[in-house]
């Protein structure tokens, strides 16, 4: 079965509640819950925060999509912008000794750590894309004595 919900809103940083609020009733409702939740919501506000501060540069007339669905266990959200794009390779590296004090630049590094898969693209109708995917998790068995 897969389930899913879509969003879209100006490039304003009050959007990125109104994701969280949706992505949140979402995760209740496919029953995805625990830490892996408050991963994926982290991860998502930052995804969010980046198209609208750095992919659209704040420009209110540029929109941000949100796609998110759940498959098999595993959620996924695609985040867009209608910016200009990135070199991910280019964006400099949040642990090195001259970074580590900048109070910003960790969005992709937070990303990262947080989901099991981030993926970044072109969209064919301009902008960029962030798909971000993490695997609910699986619980162990209890051990049989």
């Amino acid at each position: 079965m897969t389930t899913s919900l879509r969003m879209f809103g100006e490039s304003r940083l009050e959007f990125i509640d109104r994701v969280t609020a949706g992505l949140r009733r979402f995760l209740e409702d496919v029953r995805f819950f625990g830490p892996e939740s408050e991963q994926v919501e982290l991860a998502v506000a930052e995804a969010v925060a980046n198209a609208i501060q750095h992919g659209n540069q704040g420009q209110m007339r540029r929109r941000v999509e949100v796609g998110i669905s759940y498959q098999d266990a595993c959620i996924t959200v695609c985040v867009r912008d209608e910016g200009n794009g990135f070199d991910v390779a280019a964006v400099p590296d949040a642990t090195s000794g001259a970074r580590l004090l900048v109070p910003s630049g960790r969005g992709v590094l937070l990303m990262r750590a947080l989901m099991d898969e981030v993926e970044f693209s072109r969209h064919p109708r301009g902008g960029a894309v962030v798909r971000l995917s993490k695997q609910r998790f699986a619980v162990p068995p209890l051990k049989q004595e």
